[in-house]
């Protein structure tokens, strides 16, 4: 720590204060892993005993979350994002929690040393007030920067060259005294920061020594030059960089500090130790904690989250439960759930803002899984008859209920169909099923005055499902083009990667191999940041088919099986569906070119996936009927003259059912596909015999 110590003696240091100052006791403030516990659970309690949802449910999503989180396949600044997408400023009045009536021994000692002059500025990423708090304890004059116009005052302060009569306390990611203020989301960090703090930070990195601690330097994982820390190396006097004895310093930081040369140093040290020390070699008179540290005195943070829990509505907690799950693929138990609340149901909820939001969660929740009450109670192992049959409810009215799904209902109610985001999952359930949809006249009536550009991008997402299955390629394109480019803009990594992907699915459909390829190494390199298994699963369904385009049958097998193997997992039968269909096609290119390597694989599978596909949609999907039963009608033709009757009856009803279903750009490729390999003149007898036979010649 020599270095460390020549710049406490000169006073020309800075430190740089993470969450780790704060974990200690007695202020005993969490740490990010245990935060979201807590307020995991404090969403929980809000909602559980007023829907009388089922220990085990509440159970299962947490063990899940927790371990997918503990994987590290969700990053807290994405759970962040995901989080104040559904409830915007109430999930950061949630982080105010994080603060406390009392401070720490490390904020004591360092008060000591700002009272001493050591310090030029504390730098903190922690919202709290216990720094301000320590230092006003020893009277020292400071003053707190935590957003544009404070940062913009400081910076002007700074460039009149004249001493501070203050110590400034910058506080980059907010204060708990101004939830507005608050950074916290994947959205804002990559929007980075303003221009007034960046010129702040660049003031203070290239003239003083920097003191790094309770930060663990994760930041610099996903921006090596965070802060434009790296970027001051050649102009700064250096830092130290302090760590818990026994852990390890983590790459990006030895990276950085490769960079600073001899200017860092590491040291090995709690935070309390570190300035205690720095005390004692200042030969400073430190007076008495004034905290007992085996108590904490106050309520705790889960307490304040509870509190804070308590003044939101319940479906808003639901809300964000259910997104938490949807953006992890834990859906199963969200899904029982979204149904309990939906159920259980009080007259207040019609009434909140976060009812129509909750419509269409909920009708989401059905769109891409398809089952039944009964079904997504089977999948959690809840036998519902056995203990919520009402006594009074006949057996077979009950047993209804229990084949109906309430997210289908949440789809048709006023409140959803009135919104567009609301619309367009009713138009796509709609394009499921294989029934007229008003997606049919898009983009009209799906507009809204105040309308935000992210639900335009939302919306354009859930049309391009529509598009393609019906054939509209160039108009999904024209839509797909400006909804990224929305997504890039605002820096939304998550609706970047859906809608890229299915960009990525289009090009690769219609031979675009350029705008393919790089889409679908940006959908999987956001996959893989953001650890998200709904985008890799669409991802890979992309690339299957690019690589069959290329003549690459065994990657393109590889892909498309992962692909549906991740959907069967998610339980989103619609793109089950559809991964199968191209599965399918890849296997009758195989049969056509005689790919002797991958016969087996074939035979092997072909039948069984047929199967499964025909079953799911005849079940409720009819919307995919047409092109599953063309690709079914190749697959047969190519297995032997005695499958060709079979062959033709399935092209029969893919030509009739596109009819029938509006799918007219489909079903006129279906006819050119027949004309030119000359089966159009039997496919079309044998249609008008039996629209004949059937009394129905209108096609």
């Amino acid at each position: 720590m020599k270095n460390t110590l020549n710049h406490a003696k000169d006073k020309s240091l800075v430190l740089f204060a993470g969450a780790g100052i704060s974990m200690g006791m007695p202020a005993n403030m969490p740490g990010w892993f245990d935060l979201n516990d807590q307020l995991i659970n404090a969403l929980w309690n809000r909602i559980q005993g007023i829907y009388t949802i089922q220990d085990s449910i509440r159970d299962e999503f947490i063990s899940e979350l927790t371990a997918a989180r503990n994987n590290h396949r969700f990053p807290p600044d994405y759970q962040a994002q995901i989080m104040e997408d559904q409830a915007g400023i109430d999930y950061f009045k949630s982080l105010t929690s994080v603060d406390s009536t009392c401070f720490n021994p490390s904020h004591h000692y360092i008060a000591h040393l700002s009272h001493a002059g050591v310090f030029k500025a504390i730098i903190t990423t922690n919202f709290d007030t216990m720094t301000e708090q320590a230092l006003a304890s020893l009277d020292v004059p400071y003053e707190v920067f935590f957003d544009q116009e404070g940062f913009i005052k400081l910076s002007e302060q700074i460039e009149t060259g004249k001493m501070l009569e203050f110590l400034p306390v910058i506080k980059i990611h907010g204060s708990a005294t101004s939830p507005e203020s608050m950074v916290d989301t994947l959205k804002q960090r990559l929007k980075g920061r303003a221009e007034s703090l960046k010129q702040v930070l660049r003031h203070f990195l290239e003239n003083y020594y920097f003191i790094y601690s309770g930060f663990s330097g994760a930041d610099l994982d996903f921006e090596p030059n965070y802060l434009g820390i790296r970027n001051a190396a050649s102009s700064s006097p250096g830092f130290c960089f302090n760590y818990l004895p026994g852990s390890s310093v983590r790459n990006s930081i030895q990276e950085l500090m490769q960079v600073y040369g001899d200017k860092s140093e590491g040291f090995a040290s709690t935070a309390e130790d570190l300035f205690k020390d720095l005390c004692s070699q200042m030969n400073l008179n430190v007076s008495a904690f004034p905290f007992d540290q085996n108590s904490m005195g106050q309520s705790t943070v889960a307490d304040r989250l509870r509190q804070w829990a308590d003044t939101i509505a319940p479906m808003k907690a639901a809300n964000m439960l259910a997104a938490l799950a949807e953006s992890l693929g834990i859906e199963k138990a969200s899904r029982f759930m979204l149904d309990k609340v939906w159920k259980n149901r009080q007259n207040a909820d019609y009434e909140d803002e976060s009812f129509s939001r909750f419509l269409h969660n909920l009708g989401k929740s059905y769109l891409f899984n398809f089952q039944s009450r009964q079904q997504r109670a089977d999948s959690q192992g809840i036998p519902l008859l056995s203990f919520s049959t009402p006594a009074s409810t006949p057996y077979e009215e009950y047993a209804q209920e229990l084949n109906q799904n309430f997210g289908k209902g949440a789809l048709h109610h006023e409140a959803n169909v009135k919104t567009p985001i609301g619309l367009s999952l009713f138009s796509l359930m709609k394009t499921f099923e294989g029934r007229e949809t008003p997606f049919a006249n898009f983009p009209n009536g799906f507009s809204q005055e105040g309308q935000s550009l992210l639900d335009v991008a939302d919306i354009v997402y859930y049309y391009s499902f529509y598009a393609d299955l019906v054939g509209e390629h160039k108009t999904n394109f024209e839509f797909l083009f400006p909804a990224i480019n929305i997504a890039v803009k605002d820096f939304d990594w998550m609706r970047e990667g859906l809608l890229t992907a299915r960009r990525a699915l289009l090009a690769a459909k219609t031979g675009q191999d350029e705008i393919a390829e790089a889409d679908i190494k940006r959908t999987l390199e956001l996959a893989e940041q953001l650890h998200d298994v709904r985008m890799q699963a669409e991802g890979l369904l992309a690339q299957g088919v690019y690589q069959r385009n290329k003549s690459d049958m065994g990657e393109s097998l590889k892909s498309l099986k992962k692909a549906r193997e991740l959907f069967i997992d998610l339980l989103r039968q619609p793109q089950v569906i559809l991964t199968n269909i191209e599965l399918l096609k890849t296997y009758r290119i195989i049969i056509e070119n005689g790919h002797s390597e991958f016969l087996e694989d074939v035979n092997t599978h072909a039948h069984l996936i047929l199967s499964e596909t025909e079953n799911s949609i005849e079940d409720k999907m009819h919307g995919f009927e047409p092109s599953f039963c063309f690709t079914a009608g190749w697959l047969h033709l190519h297995a032997g003259e005695e499958h060709h009757p079979i062959a033709i009856g399935y092209f029969i009803d893919s030509y009739h059912l596109a009819r029938t279903f509006q799918q007219h750009l489909v079903a006129d490729w279906y006819k050119e596909q027949f004309i030119q390999y000359g089966l159009w003149d039997e496919i079309s007898t044998e249609l008008q015999s039996l629209l004949k036979a059937q009394g129905d010649e209108s096609s």
